[in-house]
Parts: C-alpha cells; sequence; structure tokens
C-alpha cells in the first residue's frame, strides 16, 4: 500500500512540470533550507504558478487522506484537518488559483518576504481569504520572515 502511494505521489508531482512545462532546477538562492522560496516563485509562468498551487492544495488532500487512517491518533489529527478544511482555513474556496498566484505576487513584491518558502506564503494568503484580520496576517508574517531569515542560521 505504502508502495502504491508513493507512487502515486511522485506521479501527480510530475505531472504539472510535463504537461505546462519545463522542470526548473531551483539556484541555492531560490531555497530556503530545503524550501522553495520567493525568488524562485518570481521565475515561473502564470499557468506554473497555478500548478505549484494545485499541488499545494492536493498535497494537503493527501495528508488528510493520510491522517484519518486506521490509527486513533491520527483519526484525531484528520478530525481536526477535516474541521480546518470545512471552516477554508486551509483551503482558498471560491478562489481560483490564477487569484491566488496574483496575491502570492504581491506577497512576494514586499522583498522583505522573498526568504520564506511558498507553501508558507501560501498560507498567508489562506489567512487573508478566510477573513483573518490585517494585525493578525501582519503578525504572522513577521514570525515567518524571523523563523526563515538565513542571515540567522
Amino acid at each position: 500500500m505504502k508502495r502504491i502511494l508513493l507512487v502515486v505521489m511522485m506521479s501527480v508531482g510530475l505531472l504539472p512540470g510535463l504537461c505546462l512545462g519545463q522542470y526548473k532546477a531551483p539556484a541555492e538562492n531560490m531555497m530556503t533550507r530545503g524550501w522553495l522560496n520567493g525568488r524562485y516563485w518570481l521565475t515561473l509562468d502564470k499557468a506554473n504558478k497555478s500548478n505549484f498551487l494545485m499541488g499545494v492544495e492536493a498535497g494537503t488532500a493527501v495528508l488528510y487522506g493520510l491522517l484519518v487512517g486506521d490509527n486513533t491518533i491520527y483519526r484525531k489529527a484528520g478530525k481536526e484537518i477535516e474541521g480546518l478544511l470545512r471552516k477554508n482555513v486551509l483551503g482558498t474556496a471560491g478562489i481560483i488559483f490564477g487569484e491566488v498566484a496574483q496575491q502570492v505576487d504581491d506577497f512576494y513584491n514586499d522583498n522583505t518576504n522573498i526568504q520564506i518558502p511558498i507553501s508558507c506564503a501560501y498560507w498567508i494568503i489562506t489567512l487573508k481569504t478566510s477573513g483573518a484580520s490585517p494585525i493578525e496576517i501582519e503578525n504572522q508574517t513577521a514570525e515567518l520572515r524571523r523563523a526563515w531569515d538565513q542571515s540567522s542560521r
């Protein structure tokens, strides 16, 4: 079962690059401690930005699927994630990926955010679309800047 899941995940991960564009191997400055950051994001075209975000959504769904297995601890965590998904805390329900991609572009237009991984930038956008206050957004963004600051490592 684990082997099948691995094959499916790897296949899904390869499809966007094979279908809509060439994979770009990231330069060293396009990664922050192994995570793709804003410099990488800004090299992508519009279609690949949308594909990347679809991958984040699919990854969230796969994680959710793994967490609702037979194990009691995973079931409990899965119920919490299901609740968040229903509240659209982890997703951007009703917003098309192109619009979300533009919001991620706007996030990275602030050069102080460039080191923050793309998945974290996406999380900030989900906070915005879920109705978080501007103060909460700024506090979370500032925390991410501190956490991912390359100069402090």
